[in-house]
């Protein structure tokens, strides 16, 4: 048993030190005659040993059911669009001083799109009471990678981002969804429904549970 134990323990030891950068793509040959973005996992980039038989199963019912089709599908498309959104976030070099504090702009973006494979594989897998706390963290990762990225474009310079990783700081989120997005008027009913998603997940997430 002992040795067993030791083993696990090795395992786990040796993967923690493994680099923990990966890189994945997708493409179509027929973009103009795409019906779908592919399997879930494949968006994701998971492979077979990240998803439980059950996890398959469930997938391959919602596949073959024509009542959630739709919506499945749309719901794939908006994952693959936040997937690919990444290359959006450029690097501009402001200044030599910055060392490698550019490259952690995209620390928000990663942390939640783990966030949101998490809460997808809990989903798959039965565990929804853990997906509502989750999908608060998604959306708040998502906005304040929105927060940091616009910031630093405006004041020419990273140190926005130096002070949150030194002090682990935040603006209030009032202040987080205004400068997350432009202000304009396309933009209003966006910050609008942003506010009322934080809302509905505080309450559903962050507060005792609810006899509803």
């Amino acid at each position: 048993m002992r040795k067993k134990r030791n083993s696990t323990l090795e395992k786990l030891i040796k993967k923690s030190a493994e680099p923990k950068v990966a890189s994945s793509y997708w493409y179509h040959t027929d973009i103009a005659n795409a019906q779908s973005p592919g399997e879930i996992k494949k968006i994701l980039g998971l492979g077979d040993e990240h998803c439980s038989p059950l996890a398959k199963k469930i997938c391959n019912l919602i596949e073959a059911e024509e009542l959630y089709r739709k919506d499945w599908l749309d719901f794939k498309w908006k994952l693959a669009a936040f997937i690919t959104i990444q290359d959006v976030f450029d690097a501009p070099i402001f200044s030599w001083d910055e060392d490698l504090t550019l490259f952690k702009q995209w620390y928000f973006y990663y942390e939640s799109k783990y966030i949101l494979t998490e809460a997808i594989l809990c989903g798959l897998n039965g565990f929804t009471l853990s997906v509502g706390p989750m999908m608060r963290l998604f959306l708040e990762f998502s906005l304040l990678q929105n927060y940091y990225y616009r910031q630093t474009r405006n004041n020419g310079n990273y140190e926005i981002i130096q002070k949150y990783f030194s002090n682990k700081f935040s603006p209030n989120w009032n202040t987080i969804i205004t400068g997350s997005l432009p202000a304009d008027d396309f933009c209003k009913p966006i910050k609008k429904r942003l506010q009322l998603h934080l809302k509905a997940l505080s309450e559903n997430a962050s507060h005792p549970y609810q006899p509803s």
